[in-house]
């Protein structure tokens, strides 16, 4: 998907939504990185950061049961802010996704008769879930490979993944892909291979850089040549 006019708009769109619930998960405002130095913080510190086509967000210092419980119930809302229809929370945790392959409902995980912690916090925070009101959100995945550390989790429209998250070293993250969700809001659009354009001019390089720039909002490819000189 190229990042044209109408898409980068909808990818704005898109970012105030999802920024919208994130505060109101008591997310500090949009930062690049924390504001204080990390051995300085009190834990958990939230925060989340936001690039031109992607958003995540933190909890640093927590990585038990209710902080990924409540970063999974961040990614539900965060989709349906978004407004991602027939939206789908998948548990799973990469010491798990070795040993089973069941996917679908939470209660598959009550026929597994094995007594492991692994297991136990896979159901606990399903029923945290249950909990906020998200159970017609919740499934489970261990048929995945993943170098998770913990329990992860990913979010999914049909067979579209446009959110995923989980325990990633002393903190708990969620990441979100614009670019793949503005896709999936246009309903998966993909234009033809593009044609190449070069644009050459002798002495009107600002002339050669806004065709150039108009043709790339349009989802062309466009290269500037400057004679005698060079363009970006």
């Amino acid at each position: 998907m190229y990042l044209t006019k109408a898409n980068t708009k909808l990818i704005k769109e898109l970012t105030k939504k999802i920024a919208d619930v994130l505060e109101s998960f008591t997310y500090d405002e949009i930062i690049c990185e924390p504001e204080k130095d990390i051995q300085e913080t009190l834990f958990p510190y939230r925060y989340y950061t936001n690039s031109r086509t992607m958003i995540e967000a933190v909890m640093m210092g927590e990585k038990g049961i209710l902080a990924v419980s409540e970063m999974a119930a961040v990614a539900i809302n965060a989709m349906l802010g978004a407004e991602v229809q027939d939206t789908e929370l998948f548990l799973g945790c990469g010491k798990l996704n070795e040993k089973y392959t069941i996917k679908g409902d939470p209660s598959l995980l009550d026929k597994i008769d094995a007594q492991e912690e692994d297991l136990d916090d896979l159901r606990a925070v399903c029923d945290m879930l249950d909990g906020y009101g998200l159970k017609d959100f919740v499934k489970v995945d261990l048929t995945g490979q993943t170098q998770a550390e913990g329990i992860c989790f990913y979010c999914a429209s049909g067979d579209q993944r446009l959110l995923s998250g989980g325990v990633r070293q002393n903190s708990v993250y969620m990441q979100m892909d614009l670019l793949k969700l503005a896709h999936f809001k246009c309903g998966g659009i993909t234009l033809k291979d593009p044609v190449p354009v070069v644009l050459v001019a002798s002495d009107l390089p600002e002339t050669a850089y806004k065709i150039a720039f108009g043709l790339r909002r349009q989802g062309l490819k466009a290269e500037g040549y400057i004679l005698g000189g060079s363009m970006y």
